[in-house]
């Protein structure tokens, strides 16, 4: 018990190297600060007098803009389907690019 308590503190060759959690998800970008670190992107589709969410996408890094105004459109296309709204009656803003 004792010699537990004396060798907390001294790194063991047994455990794993370091690693980042977020690689798979995060990639680098820019944020604004001096320093690089690693960035997520959040993009979401509401309807505007309800805010009703009709979608919420993630990217790594700072996005791919396109990808996902393409993503947003067509998930705006399946909700006009789906309660019969004419397309040509929705509008989409894009804020914050």
């Amino acid at each position: 018990m004792l010699e537990k308590l004396l060798n907390r503190g001294k790194i063991d060759d047994a455990l794993p190297a370091p690693h980042r959690r977020f690689d798979q998800v995060c990639a680098p970008g820019y944020t604004g600060r001096k320093r690089g670190e690693v960035v997520r992107i959040r993009t979401v589709v509401l309807q505007r007098h309800t805010h009703q969410f009709l979608g919420t996408f993630g990217g790594a890094g700072n996005g791919d803009s396109r990808g996902e105004l393409q993503r947003a459109i067509g998930m705006s296309r399946s909700y006009a389907t789906h309660l019969e709204i004419f397309p040509a009656s929705i509008l989409v803003r894009l804020d914050g690019l």
